[in-house]
């Protein structure tokens, strides 16, 4: 597919008009790459995969997110073989037994815990719900369909805001499709209400947000209730996800030039201090991306189009050291910056979360103007 540009109507907020970046050929070349018959592997050494760190379920089911939105974007039937590597890992994540989700596999095939986090628990029930309403083979919706009745039940003792929000994100997709299912329903709700509960406790005018700390995949928060509050019809809800978002997306805007500039995992933000700008991921702008088509879903406000633009050039050279993350040659995502260079590693984890903002990106090019379909 070749890349798609042009203008986009005026926002009703603001007189400004949006182009759409050149998009990148989408590259497959490195997923197939880190992909074995267990998964996609965890951590590359440059672009070689390291099998000493094995998988974990919280890459596979961004991986199984990525397959499928390449599947519904393009029908590509290639895909497929990939996909159903990442969700049989996800299957064998599950222990039927202790109702728990692992999260670290070896290379040897052997858990190394026995139970993972809640976190890793949700991401799974994000992946496996968006993919029942929608599946690229109709055995799939069959085999999705019962993994999240069984995972689902944990949802119910997370602790974990973004545990949470995932869980919430994947049965908000499951309900579009089997929405008389009351458990899934107050379910998806409680767990929805609940951050709304922290996002009312915890926030002030300064600081919006449901936490002391400002830490990992943040977007994903206000992503869930704008995405809970839309489908249940819930005002208050949506507004508070876009309150925290529009916050979130200023503080990470860099004063002099404007471009995104991420809140780096080297001590995050904390309320009342300063930000580290460093080391920056690339899961936080894949997340910032699709909470930003969330918001351009909720209110048609071609302001969050904007964001989404800023985002995705974050990854290639609009960002605080200046370069490309993006590989043109390998079709890879490099793992960060650094405060004086760009982290070579082209690790499983930013390889996905590139994946799925360059497909979100050619999703929202399609959509404007048609009213297209609406997918994860």
């Amino acid at each position: 597919m070749t890349g798609l540009g042009g203008s986009l109507p005026l926002s009703q907020e603001g007189n400004f008009s949006v182009d759409l970046p050149d998009l990148p050929r989408i590259n497959l070349d490195h997923l197939r790459t880190m992909t074995d018959g267990t998964g996609l592997f965890q951590h590359a050494s440059y672009v070689v995969p390291k099998r000493r760190h094995g998988y974990t379920t919280d890459d596979n089911a961004r991986a199984a997110l990525a397959a499928y939105r390449h599947w519904k974007l393009l029908r590509d039937e290639r895909i497929i073989p990939l996909l159903r590597t990442y969700l049989s890992f996800l299957h064998y994540a599950y222990d039927p037994e202790s109702s728990a989700v692992r999260n670290y596999l070896s290379y040897d095939r052997q858990w190394m815990e026995e139970k993972g986090s809640e976190d890793s628990h949700g991401r799974l029930l994000w992946s496996i719900g968006t993919l029942v309403p929608a599946d690229p083979e109709s055995l799939l919706s069959g085999f999705a369909t019962p993994l999240f009745h069984q995972t689902l039940g944990g949802a119910n003792d997370f602790r974990s805001p973004r545990a949470k929000a995932f869980a919430v994100l994947g049965s908000v997709r499951y309900l579009s499709r089997f929405g008389g299912d009351r458990n899934a329903s107050l379910t998806c709700q409680r767990l929805a209400e609940e951050l709304l509960d922290r996002f009312k406790e915890n926030s002030s005018a300064e600081w919006p947000w449901l936490e002391d700390i400002v830490s990992y995949e943040n977007a994903r928060l206000p992503q869930a209730l704008i995405a809970a509050g839309r489908f249940f019809d819930w005002g208050e809800m949506i507004d508070w996800g876009l309150k925290a978002l529009r916050w979130l997306l200023e503080v990470q805007k860099n004063g002099e030039k404007g471009h995104l500039s991420l809140i780096g995992s080297d001590g995050w933000l904390r309320r009342g201090g300063e930000r580290a700008h460093y080391d920056q991921q690339p899961v936080e702008a894949a997340a910032l991306i699709d909470a930003c088509y969330e918001g351009f879903r909720a209110t048609e406000n071609f302001f969050y189009v904007a964001e989404m633009k800023r985002s995705f050039k974050w990854f290639l050279g609009d960002n605080d050291l200046g370069e490309s993350l993006y590989d043109f040659r390998t079709g890879g995502c490099q793992d960060g910056l650094h405060p004086t260079r760009v982290n070579r590693n082209q690790g499983g984890e930013s390889l996905v979360s590139w994946l799925l903002a360059l497909l979100r990106m050619y999703r929202l090019a399609g959509d404007i103007g048609q009213g297209g379909e609406e997918v994860d």
